[in-house]
């Protein structure tokens, strides 16, 4: 095997489907039961998550398959037309798209709820709108990283590529 793709591509593929798997749970557990509590206590417990979040051990997946895309799509583009390398820019895409999509979306989403008064009046309206719009981007986010490690592992079992041997 050779040891770009042993040292960096599987990582980064084991990395993003840690990732998507987080953020999925998010999408079919955590965000399902605060849409059903009431709107201060969802917007209180969202609160100290968006606090936590940060500073947690899942920033190393996310941002390590960020980091480790990087280096997949730069490998990819520079060995253009080899047997999967249309699958490594793929996956360095969806990847680092997912990431974006964080960046984008949910952080800045995650800021306007921080400054949040859970029981000021129209803040469950507030939050019924956050919530839709963060488990859309969530969703898209998941899936993205899902597609990351998908097209990686593909891109590692493909014939000549020299990953899967």
């Amino acid at each position: 095997m050779d040891m770009f793709h042993r040292f960096v591509t599987l990582p980064t593929a084991a990395l993003s489907g840690i990732t998507g798997g987080v953020l999925f749970g998010f999408s079919i557990l955590v965000m399902p039961a605060l849409r059903r509590a009431p709107a201060p206590s969802a917007i209180r417990s969202m609160q100290q998550i968006n606090v936590v979040a940060p500073h947690s051990l899942l920033m190393l997946p996310l941002f390590g398959s960020a980091l480790g895309c990087v280096g997949v799509g730069i490998w990819a583009l520079g060995h253009w037309g080899r047997p999967g390398s249309q699958l490594l820019l793929l996956g360095a895409i969806a990847g680092a798209a997912s990431l974006l999509v964080t960046a984008a979306i949910n952080i800045p989403l995650n800021n306007g709820l921080a400054d949040l008064n859970p029981d000021a009046v129209g803040a469950a309206d507030t939050w019924l709108r956050y919530v839709s719009r963060w488990s859309v981007a969530n969703h898209i986010r998941s899936l993205l990283a899902f597609v990351c490690t998908g097209a990686l592992l593909a891109a590692a079992r493909w014939p000549n590529l020299g990953v899967g041997r």
